[in-house]
């Protein structure tokens, strides 16, 4: 069934021929396979809703509920989301996660029946609530996952790290693919919407109704209110002292910064460009493509990295970003950058810079702050940190009413110049070994 993880010669290897090890390992192995099959199914519904947000709803609503959702996805993440998920355990915080994204979706779909002041305000309550949601689903998936490896041993940890990548990134684009083709059959968006709301709550109703078979174990009774009360902001004061005290956060900050900027602009700028002047479904089409090339390419970024160093990825997911930009300038106008070969290529790089964000940019933590363990968390956290940041002001900035066409080419120019200067800073101060502020 989970064909991706491990063969069993394989595994009696890795596990010393110790075939109750082994059956073990299957064991709970096949149990994250049905976690990550309607976790991913969940997750691309979600992302395929929010990708016609700016066609379904129109551009000042769309910024305002994305940036609203984006705002409070990072503070659920920095403030929230940890201590809840201790208290109430995984299983109920993902489940109330993906609750919220069922209202989130559910807004959509209402919306796109009925365009009012109270749908209005439905979309935008719903959006924050689902920004929250989202804090509580990472949170709870890095938990479950860290359960679940250690249950397994031997290879569990890569294996299941990579077999969940490919299935989530996979049935993103997928989904995608799916409703774009529908659109194109049957161009009705109120239709597609609550066709993704109806698929999204039968992948929820199947980790609701059978948790024992997705790895979960019970959580204990815990008091959901009093867990709201003890919200912290604690880590926001740790990403501040972070950026104080060691002088290698910020030049790390440039890909986090940058990919919370193209990927905003791409979602609701670019597809309402190309919802303007194309079909609705090339939309979907256009989205599954930047997924799926996400996918294809991580083996390459980690691949350049294993050969040639960290220079080698930061230097293609530079160039990617100065890629973009300039195909902004050669197409010169918005109606042009949506014309089949511009829209294609345009695609592939944003998919290109999506890949360093999820491969690279971790790689970085890791690399350059390798003497200083506690500081990795902080930085982890900062990286939640500036990329809901800059998504969140760039959906208010695309509120503000001028053409923002020459804006987003030459940020894209600036991330990537920025991207390269931050990662020759950081390999100066390795090299010389001064400017560390070592943290216990």
């Amino acid at each position: 069934m989970a064909f991706l993880f491990a063969d069993r010669p394989a595994l009696l290897k890795d596990l010393d021929n110790d075939e109750a090890r082994v059956i073990e390992y299957e064991r709970v192995r096949d149990r994250w396979f049905a976690f990550t099959v309607p976790f991913s199914i969940a997750h691309g519904c979600v992302v395929t809703l929010i990708t016609y947000a700016s066609t379904v709803q129109g551009p000042e609503l769309a910024n305002c509920g994305l940036a609203a959702f984006y705002a409070c996805y990072t503070l659920s993440a920095l403030t929230l989301a940890t201590v809840f998920v201790d208290r109430e355990g995984p299983r109920r915080s993902m489940l109330i996660g993906f609750g919220a994204y069922c209202v989130l979706a559910f807004s959509y779909a209402l919306y796109s029946l009925s365009q009012n002041a109270v749908t209005f305000a439905i979309v935008i309550i719903a959006s924050a609530g689902g920004g929250i949601g989202g804090g509580l689903i990472w949170v709870s998936q890095s938990r479950h996952y860290a359960a679940m490896c250690k249950d397994a041993a031997g290879p569990a940890p890569n294996n299941f790290a990579s077999s969940f990548a490919f299935w989530y990134i996979g049935t993103e684009g997928v989904v995608k693919l799916a409703t774009a083709s529908f659109l194109t059959l049957v161009d009705d968006l109120t239709v597609a919407c609550t066709t993704l709301f109806i698929l999204l709550v039968a992948a929820y109703g199947a980790m609701v109704l059978r948790p024992e078979s997705c790895g979960f174990a019970t959580d204990d009774e815990g008091d959901i209110m009093n867990t709201m009360r003890s919200v912290s902001l604690s880590s926001i004061g740790s990403v501040a002292k972070a950026h104080a005290e060691d002088p290698r956060i910020i030049p790390l900050s440039p890909p986090w910064l940058a990919f919370g900027f193209s990927s905003a602009a791409f979602t609701s700028w670019y597809a309402g460009v190309v919802s303007t002047y194309r079909p609705n479904a090339l939309v979907g089409f256009a989205a599954a493509e930047v997924a799926l090339v996400a996918g294809a390419l991580a083996p390459l970024f980690g691949w350049l990295a294993a050969r040639f160093g960290l220079r080698a990825p930061v230097l293609l997911g530079a160039a990617s970003y100065a890629v973009l930009g300039i195909i902004m300038a050669v197409a010169g106008m918005e109606q042009n950058l949506t014309d089949n070969g511009s829209l294609w290529v345009y695609c592939f790089f944003i998919g290109a810079v999506r890949s360093f964000y999820e491969n690279t940019s971790k790689m970085l933590v890791v690399e350059f702050l390798d003497d200083a363990p506690s500081l990795v968390n902080r930085a982890m956290a900062a990286m939640y940190f500036h990329n809901g940041s800059a998504s969140t002001i760039t959906f208010l900035c695309l509120l503000i009413p001028a053409n923002p066409y020459r804006g987003i080419g030459y940020a894209m120019v600036g991330f990537g110049l920025l991207i390269g200067a931050g990662f020759l800073r950081l390999r100066s101060l390795k090299d010389t070994e001064t400017g560390y502020t070592l943290l216990a």
